[in-house]
């Protein structure tokens, strides 16, 4: 649902462990692919990172317009991913050059956010004052 942690604290949960548990868990899943990743390879090669990143951002801001309009969720992300790897599995079936994947993650990853930041109507520095709780304008 998307809430505040203040919100959650409020109710009675504990929210500093749940942060802890999100971030020990994803902490040991990085680590289990890093271990995996240097089996497949063999040795350990800290260059191998950087290739994965654009089509996990893109994958990530093009679920975000899949079911809630702009909000991250994690079904747009599922759906986005899947669709991500059909288009770079046909790209690739069709013995295009090795950089086409990337040109289509790129594209993919502009189409989503271009439209997106292009529709949305810029907040006046007022309400973000006031809803931050801090001070609230006459």
């Amino acid at each position: 649902m998307g809430g505040s942690s203040e919100a959650a604290a409020l109710a009675g949960i504990r929210t500093s462990r749940i942060i802890l548990g999100a971030l020990v868990t994803s902490g040991l899943v990085a680590g289990l692919d890093g271990v995996l990743e240097t089996s497949q390879l063999s040795a350990g090669d800290p260059t191998i990172g950087p290739g994965f990143l654009l089509p996990v951002i893109a994958a990530v801001f093009l679920g975000s317009t899949q079911f809630r309009g702009g909000r991250f969720n994690i079904w747009g992300t599922v759906v986005a991913a899947y669709v991500l790897a059909v288009g770079v599995k046909g790209l690739q079936l069709a013995v295009l050059p090795i950089w086409i994947p990337d040109l289509f993650n790129g594209t993919a990853l502009l189409l989503a956010v271009g439209p997106a930041a292009w529709r949305r109507t810029p907040t006046p520095r007022r309400d973000v004052v006031g809803r931050s709780g801090r001070t609230r304008w006459p």
